[in-house]
């Protein structure tokens, strides 16, 4: 495919009075979206950075992310709830210039220092964009911080190359098209709204945003808006059964149901299977730092031929074929290049600048990879194989690899079991879940 940017305008031509967001109960086009993103990206200026994005579920912030990528900046997404500790973190060590933000979330202390933008007002102004735009394929698209749940929270950073192998694969995997409605529920600081928001856009698909509080009666919504692919966490189903709605038959639009982020057990995968008879149901995993799923195992259509797991879960499969994957024992990981949010790097020459305006950062503690006494990170991937270099950062142990079409699989994932499904796919390793959950997020190891 194009560049992501290239690819969405391409749908914009092809069809722009087609319907690209379904949001607060209004449509909007191709054309609408594309214009009103037009207006911010003139407003932010030619390759702006790193651009802070307050989420809301709102046309204007939709706008604004594609208004982002169309100025050549990088998306930033911040949570709106997040504490003010938080964000003064993120905005010190992604050191955004600009913040687009409305309504109640722009409190100027929290965001001091940036200059604010309101993407409802720029929304509206003249799309004229100066020449010289468009991003390079070793540039970055995005920027996400994980939760923090297993400690400092970090930011990671994927590049448009990354992004566009990615996109170019699922679009593919997952039959989008123009006659497709994605379900946008995950928060723009979690990597599956990447898949449900770029996905839909580039394949020329509607997005359903689950405004308000519509996503607590997510089988009414789903139901209700006629959705044809949805990508969410396994509790879903669990709050569907205690509302008694996940019914057999009741969600007889559905056509492609992933799941990632926790453990998904073969009883609420039945469940889901009933509810939904004529859906693909796929158990999904990939760390923020490969740009979104690595991994999937696709249940087959006759439960007689589901694999036997130890704790009654579904496995997450296999790498995805445009994938190079390296199976590490513990003590096997090998320094790579690093790169963080913060803009530390070392190994062989990065494609990312250093942004750290905050005293004391990462990048004082990251040793060189020659070094042999120097402390390996904790957690997530192999080095990358062939030319492309792989990306870490050692402060906060997360690694990735720079190239989607060299990622690598990684020690952490020496807890998982390996053993071979029955059937056809037999000669292809298989991973079964682990206890606690199966999670997106990279692990931490011992």
């Amino acid at each position: 495919m194009h560049d992501v940017v290239s690819a969405i305008e391409e749908q914009v031509g092809l069809g722009p009075d087609r319907i690209a967001l379904r949001v607060a109960e209004q449509s909007h086009t191709y054309a609408e979206l594309w214009r009103a993103a037009g207006g911010i990206a003139a407003s932010l200026g030619p390759r702006p950075g790193r651009v802070g994005l307050v989420f809301r579920r709102e046309f204007p912030t939709y706008a604004a992310y594609l208004g982002i990528l169309r100025a050549g900046g990088t998306v930033l997404p911040i949570g709106p709830r997040w504490p003010e500790k938080r964000v003064r973190e993120v905005l010190d060590t992604a050191a955004p210039a600009t913040v687009v933000v409305d309504g109640d979330a722009a409190d100027p202390a929290a965001y001091a220092g940036a200059r604010l933008l309101s993407a409802a007002r720029h929304a509206e102004g003249p799309a004229r964009l100066p020449a010289g735009c468009a991003a390079t394929p070793d540039e970055e698209a995005y920027v996400l911080y994980t939760s923090g749940s297993t400690g400092r929270p970090k930011g990671v950073p994927v590049d448009h190359r990354a992004l566009r192998a990615y996109l170019a694969h699922v679009i593919d995997r997952y039959e989008l098209g123009h006659d497709c409605r994605m379900a946008q529920a995950a928060d723009l600081t979690f990597d599956a709204s990447v898949f449900e928001i770029l996905a839909a856009w580039t394949a020329g698909a509607t997005l359903v945003a689950a405004a308000g509080r519509s996503w607590r009666a997510p089988v009414r919504f789903l139901a209700e808006h006629g959705i044809t692919h949805l990508d969410t966490v396994p509790s879903v189903i669990g709050i569907a059964r205690r509302m008694r709605t996940l019914t057999p038959g009741a969600l007889p639009d559905l056509r492609w149901s992933m799941f990632s982020g926790e453990q998904l057990t073969y009883d609420a995968a039945s469940a889901w299977r009933a509810a939904a008879p004529g859906s693909v149901v796929e158990n999904n995993y990939g760390p923020t730092e490969l740009a979104g799923v690595c991994v999937s195992y696709r249940l087959p259509d006759d439960p007689a031929l589901w694999p036997e797991t130890g704790n009654g879960t579904v496995p997450i499969g296999t790498v995805y074929p445009h994938l190079e994957a390296i199976v590490l024992g513990p003590g096997e990981l090998r320094p790579p290049t690093v790169s963080c949010a913060c803009g530390a790097r070392s190994g062989s020459p990065g494609t990312s600048t250093p942004l750290t305006t905050r005293a004391g950062s990462c990048a004082a503690r990251h040793p060189t990879p020659q070094s042999r006494d120097a402390p390996r990170p904790r957690t997530g991937t192999a080095p990358a194989t062939g030319s492309a270099a792989g990306t870490a950062c050692w402060c906060t142990g997360a690694v990735s690899t720079g190239r989607s079409n060299s990622a690598a699989t990684g020690s952490s994932w020496t807890r998982w079991k390996r053993r071979y499904a029955a059937g056809p796919a037999s000669a292809r390793p298989q991973w079964s879940s682990w206890t606690p959950s199966s999670s997106r997020r990279t692990r931490r190891t011992a």
